[in-house]
């Protein structure tokens, strides 16, 4: 069975550094239900559990749905949290899904890459390329996190379209593209046929 690594040296700066990203990238827009269809798009810890020993549950973590019809956009979003009296690993995970018109896109993206800087600048994590991972959609990055030189987690962002996703994830982190492919692969595919909402601005 692949392997995924496990960290244990995230400690408060990295937790610190992953709240202060979270509060910069969120937004001012409404909250509304989330469907079946959308919340089958997040990556959540249920997908852990082949790889990861402990006692996750998947019922837990954050689901998060926003929108705003001026633009016709969505963001769906979910997070995970370990709970320190529980026997697990100290996994931290936060995926992102989101649409908007693509005049926005440019933008969406130098803003992320701005937060992403100053979130883990903050909490003293510092992001390393892994050029071996393939491209997904239009574009995409995976980079390696790293606390005082040992690794924690990754980060990933790709483009499909309108459509992006953005996944954080210490306490974890996968070096290898095709345990990742094994582990998220699916997910990614339902994002990439994903119908996007339609809207006269999107053309």
């Amino acid at each position: 069975m692949p392997q995924v690594n496990l960290s244990r040296r995230t400690g408060h700066l990295a937790r610190a550094a992953l709240v202060c990203l979270i509060l910069l990238l969120q937004g001012c827009e409404q909250p509304n239900e989330m469907t079946p269809q959308e919340r089958a798009l997040l990556i959540t810890v249920a997908e852990f559990a082949p790889y990861v020993k402990g006692t996750h549950d998947p019922n837990r973590g954050n689901f998060t749905k926003e929108s705003n019809p001026v633009i016709n956009s969505r963001e769906l979003s979910y997070k995970f949290e370990y709970s320190k009296s529980e026997k697990e690993a100290p996994l931290y995970l936060s995926t992102v899904v989101s649409v908007q018109p693509r005049l926005l896109k440019p933008y969406d993206r130098v803003l992320h890459k701005a937060g992403f800087a100053i979130g883990f600048a903050f909490g003293k994590l510092k992001q390393e390329p892994l050029p071996d991972f393939p491209t997904y959609g239009d574009r995409s990055s995976m980079e390696l996190l790293t606390l005082e030189g040992r690794p924690v987690g990754n980060l990933f962002t790709a483009e499909y379209g309108r459509k992006s996703v953005r996944l954080i994830l210490t306490g974890i982190y996968v070096r290898d593209p095709a345990v990742w492919q094994e582990m998220f692969g699916e997910k990614l595919r339902l994002i990439e046929k994903f119908e996007e909402p339609k809207s006269p601005s999107s053309s």
